[in-house]
């Protein structure tokens, strides 16, 4: 999702109820994933990681568990929000 879509998020939570609908984004960098693995070639990739602040891909597992905490009742204060987890590549 680019500026555009972010600012269509942030704008409609703005404008709708936060109480009846918060809206958050998770917007992961890449991830270590089969499917990148196999759409991205190994010499590649590795040029790919060293580019990454942490040097290193982010894990799904991690990407999981933090969706799973914003979508609980715990998050309720949290509404136009956006997670950004890419090991540095964009920093707000």
């Amino acid at each position: 999702m680019g500026f555009d879509g972010l600012g269509a998020v942030f704008r409609r939570a703005r404008f709708t109820n936060p109480v009846e609908h918060a809206l958050r984004v998770m917007a992961p960098g890449p991830l270590d994933l089969p499917s990148v693995r196999a759409a991205v070639p190994a010499e590649k990739l590795e040029k790919l990681v060293a580019l990454i602040p942490v040097q290193k891909l982010g894990k799904p597992g991690f990407i999981a568990q933090q969706v799973v905490q914003l979508a609980s009742p715990d998050a309720d204060s949290c509404t136009g929000a956006a997670w950004d987890v890419n090991g540095g590549i964009f920093m707000r």
